[in-house]
C-alpha cells in the first residue's frame, strides 16, 4: 500500500515541543556521559539490525501503535486530529499517541529504557542529532527497504533535510520538521539607520558583523550595556544545536569526518572561528558584561521586539512570534556572516524527525504511521502550518499559508542553500565539551587553541570508546 504523499497544500499556524525539560535531561545525560556514556546504555538496547530487504506486509489481524512524541502540550489537540485521521484511512489499525512528559531529553532517555527491555514504541520522534548512536547499535530499523518497496518519493523533500535523516548511507528517519534556516540573523532596520548603515545589508562577513557591534551597541553613563548590538549566540551553546558548529562552518571549517567517526574542528579553522567569538565578546566589555545586560534586560526571544537588542541570532519560528508580539516592528534577516569566502551561510544539523525502533511487533503499519507524521499533506504538512514553521518539504512551504509571514523567501532559500553537517553518535556530548570550550575561552580561563584541543582530545575518546562497541 502507497501513502499518499505530499503535493499541494493549504492550512494554518505557531509552535514546538516543550525544551526546559530538554536542557535539564541533555545535562543529565550529557554529565554522565564520562561516568556512563551513552553508548553502554545503547549498548545493551541494540537489537537486531532491521535492515532486511524483504521487509513485512500488512498485519493480518488488527493492529494497535503507539507513537511517542516531545510536542508542546499546546499541540496536542492537533495531534490528536493526525491520529485520528490516520485511524480512519486504516480501518485494521488503531494509533495512539504519547507524550512524554519530561520533554524531549526523556524522549531519548526513555527509548533507550524500552529497547533495552524489549518494548518500544512503535515509532518514535527522535532528535536528528540522537539518531546515529541509536542508529550504529542497530536499535533503528532502517528504512530503505520501505522506501524501495513502496517507491517512496524522497524528492519531496530539500536534499540536506533527508540527508540529515540518514547515516552511513541508510535512512532511519523521515524529517518532521525542518532544521535548514535554523542560523538566522534578525535585524531591526530602525536601529540600522540610527548607525548609518544600510537598513537592507545585515553584515555580511564576521569583519562587518564585529564593527556592526560596536556602532549598534548603546552604553549608559557608567559604561554598562542598554542595547546590545550583536553577541554570538552566548548563552545558547549546547542546547538544541552548537553555535561553534555553525560559526565554524561559516568559516570553511569541517567538524568531523563523513564516517562519524574522527573529530575535526580543532584545526586553524576552529581556533579563528573562537578568536572571532571572544574579540565580539571583548568589544561588549566580556561575558561580566553581556550576564550584567541579561540580568537588568530581558534575555534572548523578549529582548529583541522591544528593542533592546539590534541582531538576534535565532531559527526559523521567529517570524511566527514576532507577528504576534511586534506586528509593527520593522525588521529584516540575514544569512550568517562569514569568516572565509567559501564558508557556509548557514548549516543544517539536528531537526526533529519519525522512525521505528528495532523489534516493533507490526513493522508495516509502523512505516505507514511513520510516513502520515511526515510525508503527507493531512498530517506533516497541515502540523507544520499550524506552528506556522517550515516544513522539510519543499510543497508545504509554497502554501498560501505563509504568504503574509515576513521574509518567508528568505527562510525558503536558507534551506536549500544551507549546507549539512557530519554528523556523529556522539555528538550531544561533543557540543557539551565545546560548549564548555567557548565558555572558559569567554572566562578567561583558556585560550582558544587550548581550549579546542581538550574538547577534540576528549570527544575523540568518547567516540572512539563508542565505535570500539560497534560490529561493522
Amino acid at each position: 500500500m502507497k501513502m499518499q504523499q505530499i503535493l499541494s497544500l493549504e492550512s494554518p499556524a505557531p509552535a514546538g515541543t516543550d525544551d526546559t525539560a530538554f536542557r535539564a535531561t541533555r545535562r543529565h545525560l550529557t554529565a554522565g556521559a564520562f561516568a556512563a556514556p551513552l553508548a553502554a546504555l545503547l549498548a545493551a538496547c541494540a537489537l537486531r539490525d532491521g535492515t532486511e530487504e524483504t521487509v513485512p506486509g500488512p498485519s493480518k489481524t488488527p493492529v494497535t501503535l503507539r507513537y511517542t512524541h516531545a510536542w508542546s502540550p499546546l499541540y496536542l489537540d492537533r495531534m490528536d486530529r493526525i491520529i485520528a485521521d490516520f485511524n480512519a484511512k486504516h480501518p485494521n489499525v488503531k494509533a495512539e499517541h504519547q507524550r512524554l512528559p519530561a520533554g524531549p531529553g526523556k524522549l531519548h532517555e526513555d527509548l533507550m529504557v524500552v529497547l533495552a527491555a524489549g518494548s518500544p514504541p512503535d515509532v518514535t520522534m527522535q532528535w536528528r542529532g540522537a539518531m546515529p548512536a541509536f542508529a550504529a547499535k542497530g536499535s533503528l530499523v532502517a528504512l530503505d527497504p520501505f522506501i524501495r518497496r513502496d517507491k517512496f518519493d524522497t524528492s519531496i523533500y530539500y536534499e540536506n533535510e533527508l540527508r540529515s535523516s540518514q547515516f552511513l548511507g541508510k535512512t532511519y528517519l523521515l524529517p518532521a520538521a525542518a532544521s535548514g534556516a535554523w542560523y538566522l540573523l534578525f535585524y531591526n532596520r530602525d536601529h540600522f539607520r540610527e548607525a548609518g548603515l544600510d537598513e537592507n545589508k545585515p553584515p555580511a562577513t564576521w569583519d562587518e558583523a564585529t564593527r556592526y557591534t560596536g556602532l549598534l551597541t548603546r552604553r549608559s553613563a557608567d559604561n554598562k550595556i542598554e542595547r546590545l548590538g550583536f553577541e554570538p549566540a552566548l548563552r545558547d551553546a549546547g542546547t538544541f544545536n552548537s553555535p561553534f558548529a555553525a560559526w565554524l562552518h561559516t568559516n570553511d571549517g569541517k567538524f568531523a569526518s563523513d564516517d562519524g567517526r574522527k573529530l575535526l574542528f580543532e584545526s586553524p579553522q576552529g581556533t579563528a572561528t573562537l578568536d572571532w567569538m571572544l574579540a565580539v565578546v571583548k568589544q561588549l566589555g566580556g561575558r561580566e558584561a553581556f550576564d550584567d545586560f541579561v540580568s537588568r534586560a530581558k534575555g534572548g526571544h523578549d529582548s529583541f521586539p522591544i528593542g533592546l537588542r539590534s541582531i538576534y541570532m535565532t531559527n526559523h519560528s521567529f517570524p511566527a512570534r514576532l507577528k504576534e508580539v511586534a506586528k509593527d516592528l520593522r525588521y529584516g534577516i540575514g544569512t550568517l556572516p562569514r569568516g572565509s569566502a567559501n564558508g557556509a551561510k548557514g548549516i543544517v544539523r539536528g531537526g526533529w524527525a519519525n522512525g521505528i525502533p528495532t523489534g516493533v511487533k507490526a513493522p508495516h503499519e509502523s512505516w505507514l504511521l511513520t510516513q502520515y507524521l511526515s510525508a503527507t499533506k493531512e498530517g506533516a504538512g497541515w502540523f507544520m502550518q499550524e506552528q506556522v514553521r517550515p516544513s522539510p518539504i519543499r510543497a508545504v512551504n509554497e502554501s498560501p499559508v505563509y504568504r503574509d509571514l515576513p521574509h518567508w523567501d528568505m527562510i525558503k532559500a536558507g534551506l536549500v542553500s544551507d549546507i549539512i553537517v557530519a554528523q556523529t553518535p556522539m555528538d550531544l556530548e561533543i557540543d557539551t565539551l565545546t560548549a564548555k570550550a567557548v565558555t572558559e575561552v569567554y572566562q578567561g580561563k583558556t585560550l582558544p587553541k587550548e581550549a579546542l584541543q581538550f574538547a577534540q582530545r576528549e570527544g575523540q575518546r568518547l567516540l572512539d570508546e563508542f565505535w570500539v562497541g560497534v560490529k561493522r
